[in-house]
């Protein structure tokens, strides 16, 4: 996650390791959430099911680098003021987590400096909520970024950040009443925002909501937490409904912050669902977009892109809850013609959104502009990511379920027994099936962006 934002794992290079290398991080709880530090930001943001709420702290892998930098000369990414971190934030998480509206033209070059500043220390919760996952991005200062003390200084200044996050919300919620005289606090007015926006397209008391939606993401995608994950959407959630972002759409067609409330609110859709794909629970809002009177974002270059971003969305978590009904009755020993019946029919509406696609072009090579080409690029990647992901999740039960090939229990799959010698053409027959499973991923899709990511 601290690298490039933009890096990709390029599966057809890795096409003969042994086959648990191949599939295990297809399968593994929050698939991909062990590349903690790696070069995909959010590639784990299509992830896996775990219905074990007792398991959600993973474990990330060894650093490989054995090379250690002095803590003192730890260079973690800062920058010297408010409009540099939007700047950054246009950079680098923008194109694919758009929580803010369009930028007004081409992001200038990054400037990041020190993050022992004199100068300037950011307090909003947006600016601490950004920082949070800048952080985590290897400064171009710093001598060793790759050494395993650079990490973990990265670590745990992003996660200094996090908490003071957290801790400016909550300044921000206060009453003054509550500390004088508590008795008039519930008859008191919130306080007053004494400072200017960071966004000039984006109000004031949009900024918490925002900032719980980036800490979300960095719960799951950077520290593997999926009950924090799934905490930090509830609350940017409940900080929607309060200001009504879910079915006020006259305030959505305002001219100034019109596009940032649409954004609010479908972003926020998004992530409360996403806990609920990978915590495979039953999500907390309509799983139906089209139940919402708050219209959808717009992207001028790909008027599309959101609705077919969105459609996807829901069809992962349909697909997931299919899942669970079909583990329960596979452990009931239930008539299962009707999860069939189901399977089918998801099957059919999958492979109808993936044809109704647009195809997924070449990234474009200009930087984010007002047209946000590259963001309309991101979004239809991530549609067809979540698209294949969904047949994934249809048949490989299938696939798996007879005779279970992991050595460890991988999401909703059971673990195997430790196999004898005798046991040897058994397993073969286990092999056969991978092997076809490992087709199916590759052949039953005829995008690149598919065959470059990790999926559950």
């Amino acid at each position: 996650m601290e690298a490039s934002v933009n890096g990709t794992l390029d599966l057809t290079s890795q096409m003969y390791p042994d086959f648990d290398d191949l599939i295990m991080p297809m399968v593994s709880p929050g698939a991909g959430l062990k590349q903690l530090d790696g070069d995909q930001i959010f590639d784990s943001i299509f992830g896996s099911n775990s219905s074990e709420n007792n398991e959600v702290m993973l474990t990330p892998d060894p650093i490989e680098h054995s090379s250690r930098a002095p803590r003192s000369s730890v260079i973690v990414r800062g920058y010297a003021c408010d409009a540099d971190i939007l700047n950054a934030y246009y950079i680098f998480i923008h194109p694919f987590f758009p929580i803010l509206p369009p930028p007004e033209g081409p992001p200038a070059s990054d400037c990041p400096t020190g993050d022992n500043h004199d100068d300037y220390m950011p307090s909003s919760p947006i600016t601490l909520a950004i920082s949070t996952i800048l952080a985590l991005i290897p400064s171009p200062q710093n001598p060793a970024p790759q050494s395993e003390e650079s990490v973990h200084v990265r670590r745990d200044r992003a996660q200094l950040l996090a908490n003071m996050t957290l801790e400016s919300i909550e300044i921000e919620a206060e009453v003054v009443a509550s500390i004088t005289t508590p008795a008039q606090a519930l008859s008191s007015a919130p306080s007053a925002y004494n400072r200017e926006p960071f966004h000039s397209r984006t109000p004031l008391e949009l900024e918490s909501t925002l900032a719980f939606l980036l800490l979300s993401i960095y719960e799951y995608a950077q520290r593997g937490n999926l009950v924090k994950m799934r905490n930090r959407a509830g609350q940017a959630h409940d900080a929607a409904i309060r200001l009504s972002l879910h079915e006020d759409a006259e305030a959505a067609n305002d001219i100034v912050f019109g596009e940032a409330r649409r954004r609010a609110w479908w972003m926020t859709y998004v992530c409360v669902l996403q806990g609920s794909i990978v915590g495979s629970t039953a999500p907390m809002i309509s799983a139906n977009f089209r139940q919402f009177r708050m219209p959808l974002p717009t992207i001028a270059s790909d008027p599309d892109a959101w609705t077919q971003f969105l459609d996807a969305q829901h069809c992962i978590l349909r697909c997931t809850q299919y899942t669970v009904a079909l583990k329960k009755g596979l452990s009931a020993g239930s008539d299962l013609s009707a999860i069939q019946c189901r399977m089918l029919a998801l099957d059919e509406e999958t492979s109808n959104l993936i044809a109704n696609a647009a195809p997924i072009n070449s990234a474009p090579t200009a930087v984010l502009d007002s047209n946000e080409q590259v963001l309309a690029a991101s979004l239809r990647a991530q549609t067809h990511i979540k698209l294949n992901s969904c047949r994934i999740k249809l048949h490989r039960y299938k696939a798996f379920l007879d005779k279970p090939l992991f050595t460890r229990r991988h999401c909703d799959l059971e673990r195997a027994e430790v196999v004898d010698v005798d046991e040897t053409y058994q397993l073969s027959e286990s092999l056969v099936r991978l092997v076809w499973f490992r087709w199916f991923i590759f052949h039953w899709t005829d995008d690149l962006a598919f065959r470059k990511h990790r999926f559950l």
